[in-house]
């Protein structure tokens, strides 16, 4: 007996409706737009997501539920999209965004930052 699952992970994330590369790392594309937007109906995500240049990044989506009293400036709106790239930064969107946005408040450069920039306005466009 064996504690390996029938079903590998690349084709158990292509089952949740995420788009992958050969690696079993998750990409951009119109499914991951989509299984992550309805994933986030249930909780938080942590996404292995790459932005296929070489970059693999631990991503972090969850929408807002506030506890407590309001501080810190800090909006918890349960509209914005809260976005952590590990070993990085975090930033609530609530709306559409761009790449140099991405850049100031994630601490992600180059193409990475245009990849991330287009899952994140992807996802908000879904909620």
């Amino acid at each position: 007996m064996t504690d390996q699952p029938d079903v590998d992970y690349h084709t158990q994330l292509h089952d949740m409706g995420f788009d992958t590369n050969r690696h079993g790392e998750i990409v951009n594309g119109t499914c991951t737009f989509e299984a992550l937007a309805q994933s986030l109906d249930s909780g938080p995500v942590m996404l292995g997501w790459t932005d296929e240049a070489g970059s693999m990044l631990q991503v972090l989506f969850a929408r807002p539920r506030r506890f407590g009293a309001p501080g810190g400036g800090l909006d918890m709106n349960p509209r914005k999209l809260m976005v952590a790239v590990v070993g990085h930064g975090c930033y609530g969107f609530g709306s559409e965004t761009a790449p140099d946005y991405i850049r100031e408040k994630l601490k992600v450069s180059g193409g990475t930052a245009t990849k991330l920039c287009e899952l994140i306005n992807e996802v908000l466009k879904r909620r």
